[in-house]
């Protein structure tokens, strides 16, 4: 009897353990957890790319590119008292201060009055007079040009004599220091708005600048010292003004009011309710700014670096 009892119990002990492994194959829950795993959807709203507000100094940069010119062009007209001799240089070569440029049969030859490439000339045949028709086109390369388009919303923060890091061909570790020498008052229209080209100098005494090389340009336009900073991602802007997504102990998140000011295109100045330190949520996917710490966090937990 006793037997049978024992083995009665058995077999409702095993369909018991059965139903439960049915049941929670079936999609219930099973009396061995606490709560119910979150489904994909929660997940991925738990899931946030998060940046460090960071303390620091920022700069705001006009920047573009730009092709090497001689500062100036003109035309040096030949002696017409005189006959001529000879041509000394070659075209398209770079002829320094005082160096010979025309030598006539008597009296002082033509020097070059500043350092020069002639890129054209018009003389007479050797031991010929000298007419007005004759003369040599030169431009100045003692000092080069470089324009750059500037923007409606930036050109009032450019000034002449302000000075220019420029890029020569595009090289970031060949960057000489230039300076504003003129703005054009007078701008270009197209649908994105109207620009203004920015004309600047560039010093070229050893002549390693020549004609028709690139460059790329930054001028400053503004500053910010001992500042907040957080990622451009890391702000919405509505017509009710700007927030950002702070990120509680807890993973939950709170929007804050926040005032924005200097910004690279990268990073942006905020005051605001936030402080140093603060983990703030990107609105781009795996958005993060360079020289901003990023992670990816899950609720509940801290971001890490």
């Amino acid at each position: 009897m006793s037997k049978t009892i024992g083995k009665s119990l058995i077999v409702i002990a095993l369909v018991a353990v059965l139903g439960v492994l049915v049941w929670g194959l079936a999609g219930g829950a099973t009396p061995f957890m606490d709560k119910a795993q979150p489904q994909p959807d929660e997940q991925a709203a738990m899931q946030q790319t998060t940046a460090t507000v960071q303390k620091g100094t920022i700069e705001s940069k006009v920047t573009g590119p730009g092709e090497i010119k001689g500062s100036a062009t003109a035309k040096l007209e030949l002696d017409k008292k005189r006959y001529f001799k000879e041509f000394v240089p070659e075209l398209n070569t770079r002829i320094e201060e005082d160096d010979e440029l025309v030598d006539y049969t008597y009296g002082k030859p033509l020097k070059a009055p500043y350092d020069l490439v002639v890129t054209e000339k018009n003389v007479p045949k050797s031991k010929k007079a000298v007419t007005s028709d004759h003369y040599l086109q030169v431009t100045r390369v003692d000092t080069m040009n470089v324009d750059i388009a500037v923007s409606e919303a930036d050109i009032a923060k450019i000034k002449e004599g302000q000075e220019v890091d420029v890029a020569i061909g595009g090289d970031e570790n060949n960057v000489v220091k230039g300076t504003v020498e003129s703005i054009n008052q007078v701008g270009s229209y197209n649908a994105s708005g109207s620009k203004y080209t920015v004309t600047v100098s560039i010093p070229n005494e050893d002549g390693g600048i020549l004609i028709g090389m690139s460059a790329n340009l930054s001028i400053k336009t503004g500053e910010a010292k001992d500042v907040l900073t957080v990622p451009v991602s890391a702000v919405k802007t509505t017509d009710k003004g700007s927030t950002v997504s702070v990120v509680q102990e807890d993973g939950t998140t709170v929007e804050k009011n926040v005032t924005t000011g200097v910004s690279d295109g990268k990073i942006v100045e905020i005051s605001g309710d936030v402080k140093e330190g603060d983990k703030v949520v990107l609105n781009e996917a795996g958005g993060s700014a360079d020289g901003m710490d990023a992670a990816t966090t899950g609720a509940g937990a801290a971001a890490t670096n």
